[in-house]
């Protein structure tokens, strides 16, 4: 290359940086005023690393003028302009007191209603009383799925959701009575019924009223032993639970030879096998907010009681079998114990 083209080039380039350097510095940023609907503020025209001139307040009917803001903070008329800007004008409406500044709604998610607010200028939000909702404990509120401050400035019109933990505690005068588990029934003789108390976790004692027709151990089996009745009487936290048994043969014969057959209703023989295996299952019951129940299934498909791992929108507990919710709430359970 020769020095008459090296020349040539660097003359280009000089002749670029200039142009730069003029557009950077030479021409003016403009600075806009959007007055949200109120009386027109002119743009100005401030050249590169100069200041905005704070212009008069705008005025509005009905309102008191806020402030200049900036990307959602008051504008420093001492700041350099490097680019154009434009600057918003914030109101509060008289005779309220109140900044007009985002809207934000509450998502109670299944609880008592709370009205939309508005935050004040700075995007702050006064905090609104807590919801209620029956079964549950408000646990706060929560942003885009993050618990939320509300010392935190919001930047855009928002909707704050609901956060609850649920109640285990039962409420005033809705205690579980404790019960066995089944009421007065009939055995052949030779065979055996398991009863079981509900609704208490007291250590519980068992004795029979006449062990010479029917017996009883330690964990509530009940052995029919000859034809009879007897009393089998479950002993929990000071309190008696009662039911009869009759035990009867498996046949009788009459004066005619023929064979009465037992009375419907009682237990059939041989015996039910024994449980393999349990399954919850969420029922359906309907009601106003499309409940189902938690059930615990046995290998027999029968519904028995226990204990549950349940896990619903807003967590993971243990709770009884028994227990309602929404249905949309519902994810899984699983089977902790029965009883």
């Amino acid at each position: 290359m020769n020095k008459k083209n090296i020349t040539i080039m660097v003359s280009v380039l000089i002749v670029a940086i200039l142009v730069v350097l003029l557009i950077l510095f030479g021409s003016k940023k403009k600075v806009e005023f959007d007055t949200q609907g109120g009386s027109t503020v002119s743009t100005q025209e401030v050249g590169f690393m100069k200041k905005a001139k704070k212009p008069a307040n705008p005025t509005k009917e009905g309102y008191t003028f806020d402030n200049w803001y900036y990307d959602n903070d008051v504008y420093d008329f001492d700041t350099k302009i490097t680019k154009g800007i434009t600057l918003k004008a914030r109101w509060i409406k008289n005779g309220e007191g109140e900044s007009i500044g985002y809207t934000v709604t509450f998502n109670t998610n299944g609880g008592s209603a709370i009205a939309s607010v508005n935050t004040n200028a700075e995007g702050i939000l006064q905090k609104p009383a807590d919801p209620t909702r029956a079964g549950y404990k408000f646990a706060g509120w929560q942003l885009d799925g993050k618990d939320f401050d509300f010392s935190t400035k919001l930047t855009k019109n928002s909707t704050l959701t609901a956060k609850w933990i649920k109640d285990d505690s039962e409420p005033s005068g809705g205690e579980k009575t404790p019960k066995l588990s089944s009421g007065n029934f009939t055995l052949n003789t030779g065979k055996s019924k398991k009863l079981s108390m509900q609704n208490t976790t007291g250590k519980v004692t068992w004795k029979s009223s006449n062990t010479k027709v029917a017996t009883v151990d330690s964990n509530g089996n009940v052995k029919a032993v000859a034809a009879g009745t007897a009393k089998i009487t479950a002993t929990v936290g000071g309190k008696e639970y009662t039911v009869t048994v009759t035990v009867k043969n498996p046949s009788s014969g009459n004066q005619g030879g023929t064979t009465t057959p037992e009375n419907p209703g009682t237990d059939p023989t041989p015996e039910e096998p024994k449980p393999t295996s349990y399954t919850v299952k969420c029922t359906p019951i309907g009601g106003t907010l499309d409940q189902c129940r938690i059930d615990i299934i046995d290998s027999n498909g029968k519904t028995v009681s226990g204990r549950v791992l349940l896990t619903e929108k807003f967590g993971t507990y243990e709770e009884n079998s028994g227990f309602t919710l929404p249905r949309g709430d519902f994810i899984s359970a699983k089977v902790i114990s029965t009883n």
